[in-house]
């Protein structure tokens, strides 16, 4: 039994002495026990630096997880740092950034430089807007004869504006976003205009079928279907480019919304009537006429 006793001494001493040397932490006699440790990194020993250094060799699975989910947390945070704004942020040219989280703020333009911003370009597009007016008024016989086209009239330019207006807020939210860059501007507009064929066949029949539906004659209906199918057509062609040429030129291309609808509110009244002279009172339009009714 003594014996048994000694071996268990001397192997829990071997023991200890092992671990002591695996880390090199010095046996600290009575003599220094309150002298400070010193402040100089410890050395590892290749066995523990195999262990936990580098996750190489026998690298323990926990240390390892450990290890990597303090590395992921310090990214997140520098990254939540980095993205983070303040609640109110002045900026050059009196704009300030209100953030309420992280991921919704909104940029605030002082009041006097907003209105008279918005204001200026509101009166300008109202003032080009009376030019539907004057085309109206020059073609005064031709509505008179063909009341139809002014029935539908609403219908035609409210169908321009709409699909300007649809193609226009596409191209600034992708400009907003960086979806939309100069590197993949043309495909985006080569797209655009796939689509602006598209769209306008199939509002076209469906204003066929509405005016056929009215009763309306024929020739009206075939000058109607033609007028919304150019309508349509341009209006999301320059509503796709009209944000990028207001960008190049320095402008913001969110007036483009708001231009388009006045735009084609004039260029409506120009393809609606030239359309409906064609048509309706050329012998051009009367030899197609008289083709189709027989």
């Amino acid at each position: 039994m003594p014996l048994l006793a000694k071996r268990f001494c001397t192997f829990l001493f071997l023991s200890a002495l092992w671990h002591s040397s695996c880390f090199h932490v010095p046996l600290r006699s009575s003599s220094n026990l309150r002298r400070p440790m010193s402040t100089a990194p410890v050395r590892r020993s290749s066995r523990f630096a195999t262990s936990v250094g580098d996750g190489a060799g026998d690298a323990d699975p926990t240390v390892n997880n450990l290890m990597k989910e303090n590395r992921e947390l310090k990214a997140q945070l520098a990254a939540a740092l980095m993205r983070k704004p303040k609640m109110s942020e002045e900026y050059e040219g009196g704009e300030t950034l209100y953030c309420e989280s992280d991921d919704e703020c909104v940029v605030d333009s002082p009041y006097e430089d907003s209105t008279r911003d918005r204001g200026k370009w509101l009166v300008g597009l109202l003032v080009l807007q009376s030019c539907s007016s004057f085309i109206l008024s020059a073609n005064e016989a031709l509505l008179q004869k063909h009341p139809a086209i002014i029935y539908f009239l609403t219908m035609l330019v409210g169908a321009g504006g709409n699909a300007g207006n649809q193609a226009s807020v596409r191209v600034i939210r992708g400009l907003a976003l960086g979806t939309l860059t100069p590197k993949n501007q043309n495909a985006f507009l080569r797209k655009e205009l796939a689509t602006s064929c598209t769209l306008a066949v199939l509002l076209s029949t469906a204003g066929f079928i509405r005016a056929m539906l009215f009763k309306v004659p024929l020739p009206e209906t075939l000058a109607i279907t033609l007028s919304l199918f150019s309508i349509v057509f341009f209006s999301i062609i320059f509503g796709a480019t009209l944000p990028l040429l207001l960008k190049s030129l320095g402008v913001d291309p969110a007036h483009s919304s708001t231009s388009i609808q006045v735009i084609m509110d004039i260029l409506g009244v120009v393809l609606t009537v030239v359309v409906s002279t064609l048509f309706l009172d050329s012998p051009f339009g009367e030899a197609v006429v008289y083709r189709l009714v027989g």
